[in-house]
């Protein structure tokens, strides 16, 4: 079977000009995050992933170097636009992510279900709390179900075999005191942190997990008319 990858930043230019249509947006985690998923579904559908990334599971979920610098290039190159707001009070100044113009046609190698898939979670995702969205992505996607920080995530078949069992799975609540102490250094300093913290894979859904997400997903979303998806550190929250 041929290699279906369009140049990845033509399904990131995509992925923006959909959510600017349906939400008025998009921050960076959440992109990274939609670029996942459409690996995802690629490989659901066709047993090859839909870009070249190697993901990991590093900090809130899969993420690769090579997604965000082929982001900031499409910054540069102008192919997506950041927009910087500073809602005022105590939160941070925050970039929201736009494309404007006629559907970026990336659909000559790939799948109408591919197509729906990827638009129904844009549709579905880029308004709901940031909590939600990504504990789906940690519980119902194959590839997450038994990751480990630091390790690459598997796409083979073995691994989306299993995909019905771990769907169903109800994730236990940990308390670990570990990752609450960890969280909560989070939390007092946003900034670098998170490449000192080590998250315990097995603690994902204690309190402190919760809290941490909490403090995100005020930071996610931008209050107001324009109602986008917004980030506060898009280096930092990945």
């Amino acid at each position: 079977m041929a290699p279906i990858h369009p140049d990845p930043r033509s399904l990131i230019q995509f992925i923006t000009w959909y959510a600017s249509r349906s939400s008025g947006g998009i921050s960076k985690i959440r992109l990274i995050k939609f670029l996942y998923l459409a690996d995802v579904h690629s490989f659901r559908l066709r047993r090859q992933k839909v870009t070249p990334y190697n993901w990991s599971f590093y900090h809130y979920g899969p993420w690769t170097l090579e997604a965000q610098l082929d982001i900031e290039q499409c910054v540069t190159e102008g192919v997506i636009q950041p927009q910087q707001f500073a809602p005022g009070g105590d939160t941070e100044e925050i970039t929201l992510y736009r494309a404007s113009g006629p559907d970026p046609n990336i659909y000559q190698r790939l799948t109408a279900g591919f197509e729906f898939a990827l638009k129904a979670d844009i549709d579905r995702w880029s308004r709901a709390p940031l909590n939600l969205f990504l504990n789906y992505v940690y519980f119902e996607t194959p590839p997450m179900g038994d990751a480990r920080k630091g390790e690459l995530l598997r796409f083979d078949a073995e691994t989306f075999q299993e995909e019905p069992a771990r769907v169903q799975e109800t994730p236990k609540r940990y308390s670990s005191r570990g990752a609450r102490e960890a969280f909560q250094r989070l939390l007092i300093s946003k900034k670098g942190a998170a490449d000192q913290v080590a998250v315990p894979r097995d603690a994902i859904v204690d309190d402190a997990y919760v809290a941490a997400l909490e403090a995100l997903d005020a930071q996610d979303r931008l209050s107001g008319q324009l109602g986008g998806i917004v980030e506060a550190d898009p280096d930092s929250f990945t």
